[in-house]
């Protein structure tokens, strides 16, 4: 009986591990393509900059927000999430920088209480640098 009650703890304890070692692989992978989109949203807004202003000796963003708000969107919506994120864009025309920050709200994701409830934050900036 005994090795039977060790062979049931151990194998509950293999399963839990396997299981955590999954949702942790997947939180991972999510993390760094939250990271990625954040990139891609924050460099889309810096690629648009007010052209007449800049000829004029002035430099402005456009500040329009699409680009990046149609990048989180397909994000969203290829791994069901839709509603479940959102992006913060900060324009700084003084110092010529755009920064992007995501948030995912990805809980319905995972399966484990290690990772429901967490949301996933990432922040990323893009400076613009002129040469005359």
């Amino acid at each position: 009986m005994k090795t039977y009650i060790v062979f049931i703890s151990i194998l509950v304890v293999t399963l839990q591990l396997i299981a955590f070692q999954q949702e942790y692989r997947k939180y991972s992978l999510l993390t760094d393509f939250v990271k990625e989109v954040s990139e891609e949203c924050a460099l889309r807004e810096a690629l648009l900059i007010d052209e007449e202003s800049l000829r004029g000796g002035d430099f402005r963003f456009l500040k329009r927000g699409d680009d990046a708000d149609i990048c989180l969107q397909e994000f969203l919506s290829r791994l069901n999430l839709e509603g479940k994120g959102a992006l913060t864009l900060t324009f700084d025309d003084q110092n010529k920088h755009v920064t992007a920050l995501v948030t995912v709200d990805a809980s319905k994701l995972f399966r484990l209480p290690y990772f429901k409830g967490k949301e996933i934050i990432k922040e990323s900036c893009y400076e613009v640098v002129l040469e005359t």
